[in-house]
């Protein structure tokens, strides 16, 4: 187990740095957890953060990509609604 240091808070993650309680999970964390990494976080990733997150919500459990690429094509455009670019914003 691995600790997450948000603030005053200790965010306890699993060997992969997934978090052990999806509650813990807000904007605080997201950025911290982007700060480990090499991406530039720009509105259309945080777009799909928010939708993924919203989905999980909903019906606890991470959405498809094509629910994904529904959702980025109402938000951003057909153009960047493909597979393509979603790897392209996460490698």
């Amino acid at each position: 187990m691995t600790l997450l240091i948000v603030g005053e808070r200790n965010i306890e993650l699993d060997e992969h740095g997934y978090l052990l309680n999806p509650d813990d999970w807000d904007m605080d964390v997201a950025q911290t957890l982007v700060n480990t990494i090499d991406i530039q976080m720009t509105d259309d990733h945080w777009m799909v953060v928010k939708f993924v997150r919203d989905w999980y919500e909903e019906k606890q459990a991470v959405p498809e990509a094509r629910h994904a690429l529904k959702a980025m094509k109402e938000a951003l455009g057909k153009d960047k609604a493909t597979r393509k670019y979603l790897y392209q914003l996460f490698p």
